[in-house]
């Protein structure tokens, strides 16, 4: 059985790959999600994530911060992680302060907690954008940095990291 932790799962892709990961027979999907998730009262979960809360196990993290994303990690066991999440995808005014330490560094605690302190990630693949071709904004440019991160992880340490590249998502 495969185990599959999956970042971003609040999110407009998330929210559809979830429930696709979970209708598998052969695959125990994990969504690591935002502290502010676990006051259900405050921040519920999507419907689509919440009709299928029984399917799937949770872990909480801030993935700006190392130790958190190290204990969500150990405790998902992922044979794959699928990372989504990110910040600023449709603010064009995002700060760079911000662009950084959610996509860069959020990024390389998320890979680094998966090959450095565990030994269950098998795969690692995260989101990109079409804009970080042309660095067209602060976040395209931090996508960019973490995409190269990963890359540089992945030709010197030998992590098997990958990449899509997300052109449009649409839909309802």
């Amino acid at each position: 059985m495969q185990r599959i932790l999956v970042t971003g799962a609040t999110g407009f892709i998330g929210q559809a790959l979830v429930p696709f990961l979970a209708a598998r027979r052969d695959t125990a999907v994990t969504i690591l999600i935002r502290e502010a998730y676990s006051q259900p009262d405050l921040h519920p979960l999507p419907a689509s994530l919440q009709a299928i809360r029984p399917r799937i196990h949770v872990v909480y993290a801030d993935l700006r911060n190392f130790r958190q994303t190290v204990q969500a990690v150990r405790e998902a066991k992922p044979t794959r992680v699928i990372h989504l999440a990110a910040r600023g995808a449709t603010d064009p005014f995002l700060g760079l302060d911000t662009a950084l330490r959610h996509n860069l560094y959020g990024t390389l605690n998320l890979v680094r907690a998966c090959f450095e302190k565990t030994q269950t990630t098998r795969q690692f693949i995260t989101a990109r954008t079409p804009g970080e071709l042309s660095s067209m904004n602060v976040y395209a440019a931090s996508k960019a940095a973490a995409w190269n991160f990963c890359e540089m992880y992945g030709r010197t340490q030998q992590w098997p990291v990958h990449a899509a590249m997300i052109f449009q998502a649409y839909g309802p």
